[in-house]
């Protein structure tokens, strides 16, 4: 396969991950990993890893938000494919600016970045990220 073969087949695989019906849930549920009701646990989270004009990988990212506001809960699961959408954009800007391929993945900086986008994303603070694994898939 050509690089720009390789490069034409991730940005379908993107385009794939951000369709309006993956971003609604397409039906299916998150597995709860708490029982607290302030927890709301998020899909898993992806992003390709690309090193020169090639795909080197995925990062994929467990997570979920801690709202202890049931005002802000509820709006925070009214909106929550636009939360997925901020956290998916975080996780895939991390990739491209601050990720080295072949390195272990900075957790600081992911969850930072994961943090800022979702307080913009709800306009204030309030719901608290929280990181329940990250991992590199090698690609083939």
């Amino acid at each position: 396969m050509t690089s720009l073969r390789r490069i034409l087949f991730v940005s379908a695989l993107c385009l794939l991950a951000a369709s309006p019906v993956y971003a609604s849930g397409g039906g299916r549920t998150a597995k709860r990993v708490t029982s607290s009701p302030d927890y709301i646990q998020l899909e898993t989270l992806s992003a390709p890893v690309a090193a020169g004009y090639g795909f080197q990988g995925i990062l994929l990212v467990d997570c979920g938000l801690d709202i202890p506001d049931a005002k802000l809960r509820a709006r925070v699961g009214a909106m929550i494919p636009r939360v997925r959408d901020a956290l998916r954009t975080a996780v895939a800007d991390y990739t491209y600016v601050n990720y080295r391929n072949g390195t272990l993945p900075n957790a600081e900086v992911l969850a930072g970045k994961m943090q800022a986008s979702t307080d913009k994303v709800l306009g204030r603070s309030g719901a608290q990220l929280l990181l329940a694994s990250m991992m590199i898939q090698p690609g083939s």
